[in-house]
């Protein structure tokens, strides 16, 4: 069985995904609460899958955001749809 990474939160994650076209190591700590050097073994992973796909970035330090996302299995379509179902829900709560 595969194990999926765990990222931080959904709201981070959605917001990274649409915040940055490129990641680089703040980006991925701050999506999976790692360290540095988990960051950096994270965006090979990345950075392997990107060139299979032929996709290239402005700097070799960073990788392609929706790449680095389909990568590490990370289903954005599926994290927008909780987010803003909790988001209703929350804001029926204060209402």
């Amino acid at each position: 069985m595969k194990s999926r990474l765990k990222i931080k939160d959904i709201e981070t994650a959605v917001s990274i995904y649409y915040t940055y076209p490129e990641l680089g190591s703040a980006e991925v700590c701050r999506l999976f609460g790692c360290s540095t050097s988990s960051a950096t073994r994270l965006k090979a992973k990345a950075r392997d899958y990107q060139k299979q796909k032929d996709v290239i970035t402005y700097s070799d330090s960073n990788v392609n955001t929706k790449c680095a996302y389909e990568a590490w299995g990370i289903d954005i379509a599926d994290l927008e749809k909780r987010l803003l179902k909790y988001q209703r829900i929350k804001k029926g709560m204060t209402a």
